[in-house]
């Protein structure tokens, strides 16, 4: 899972460049909680000219620590990486991904990259799953998108830009991955969820923006954008072929989500009845809405989950699983080794407590049993779980905001900065943060 979102100026529209930089933030902000292993910006101009810094830390240090983006940019794409595929410690693993000419962003998983590479006799410059958009993109262009998106076998919501036609911008929707578009007065918008995309627009533009205003791309919706004007088109994206239970992250060092769900399209592990395949059924997702075939969905709780959302969530609970050791209410005293320590932990989590306790109305001790009782999500109506998220992301929103503002980019890091031409032979200006 990661997020993504962007903007793209129509011909003869601007904003003041202090109102982009913060749209930039807002929105990197917004969707920093679908992936914290990287962070970045690629934007391009009218003349093609290319620019993206990228590095593998989260986007509240990435926002502190990037430059400003070129005055003239045309299309802006963002992206934070959950990485499942390819280190982050390696830029060319991250998001945004060029190949040749073309630059893509990607939220979902690829399965049959590898297969493509080898049926379309293209060479593969990184590891990332994503890559493999990019190169089909560039090899098809984009005014054949929806050819080279049919080929894919995964989940994934794009959105991509090419330097070969620099006024032009495409952004599409395959199984699960969620996107929200909306057109503000000659300015495309886009974000993983409607939150993250309201959130941003008014924080940054002052504007209040509604669920009206707002498209949720469907399954197969592709948006193309060329010289000022836009059309909705679709694509048929390729029937899956591997039934995935999901990823995980070898970087985050978690285990897998204990409980034992499968997807909703399975019984007893087999396929349902072949004779119903005629007769396609959909469902909403319980969390994001998300229009899609229940063949594709998870079920938690009796609910219907796409697999974007049942991978959100099963992680919180891995988080939550991990991170428990570290508050006291979890702590045994025979763990505890210097009482000054955890006597700072347990104002700093119960301090946090009583803020969320006071925005739902609730103690601070229903707060802290929330966060650390996982079966209560178990039990409990589909109405109550969703309260019982809400308290958990907003605990988790106001931890990240403490500790971020304590928080710099540590000393493990260098900038790497290079300039070089590209395939082209145009001028690409690069940087981002590499591990040491």
């Amino acid at each position: 899972m990661c997020g993504i979102a962007g903007i793209h100026f129509l011909d003869g529209f601007t904003i003041s460049k202090k109102k982009t930089e913060d749209l930039i933030d807002t929105l990197l902000m917004g969707i920093e909680e679908r992936g914290r292993h990287a962070t970045g910006v690629a934007t391009m101009n009218k003349n093609a000219e290319l620019w993206i810094e990228k590095g593998d830390i989260k986007a509240s240090d990435f926002v502190m620590w990037r430059r400003n983006i070129p005055n003239d940019s045309h299309t802006i794409l963002l992206h934070t990486r959950y990485a499942t595929q390819g280190s982050p410690k390696l830029l060319e693993n991250n998001h945004p991904v060029e190949y040749d000419s073309t630059v893509i962003i990607h939220n979902g998983h690829i399965n049959n990259d590898s297969e493509l590479f080898r049926t379309e006799n293209l060479s593969r410059k990184a590891e990332v799953d994503s890559e493999i958009i990019a190169a089909l993109i560039n090899k098809y262009g984009l005014e054949k998108a929806n050819v080279a998106l049919s080929k894919l076998d995964g989940n994934y919501a794009i959105a991509a830009m090419d330097q070969r036609n620099p006024k032009t911008l495409v952004l599409a929707k395959g199984f699960s991955s969620p996107l929200e578009v909306t057109n503000i007065d000659g300015m495309i918008v886009w974000a993983s969820t409607f939150m993250a995309l309201k959130n941003a627009v008014k924080n940054s533009l002052g504007y209040d923006l509604s669920i009206t205003e707002c498209k949720s791309l469907k399954l197969g919706d592709l948006l193309f954008v060329e010289d000022g004007s836009h059309e909705y088109m679709s694509f048929k994206p390729l029937e899956k072929k591997y039934y995935s239970s999901g990823y995980t992250s070898q970087w985050d060092k978690k285990s897998w989500w204990k409980k034992d769900n499968k997807p909703a399209g399975f019984q007893g592990g087999e396929k349902k009845d072949e004779k119903k395949k005629d007769s396609v059924e959909y469902e909403f997702c319980s969390f994001c809405f998300a229009y899609e075939p229940t063949e594709y969905m998870w079920t938690m709780s009796n609910l219907f989950v796409c697999e974007e959302c049942f991978e959100e969530e099963r992680s919180s609970r891995e988080k939550a699983e991990i991170e428990n050791s570290q508050y006291p209410s979890v702590i045994s005293d025979d763990n505890i080794d210097s009482d000054d320590e955890y006597e700072y932990l347990n104002d700093e989590h119960w301090a946090i407590c009583e803020l969320v306790a006071e925005e739902f109305q609730v103690t601070k001790e229903i707060v802290d049993k929330i966060l650390f009782e996982d079966e209560l999500m178990d039990e409990e109506d589909s109405m109550t779980v969703s309260f019982y998220l809400d308290v958990s992301i907003r605990y988790d929103e106001l931890y990240d905001e403490l500790v971020n503002s304590f928080s710099f980019l540590d000393n493990t890091r260098k900038e790497k900065k290079q300039t070089y031409v590209s395939d082209n032979g145009r001028l690409i200006e690069y940087s981002g943060w590499v591990g040491l």
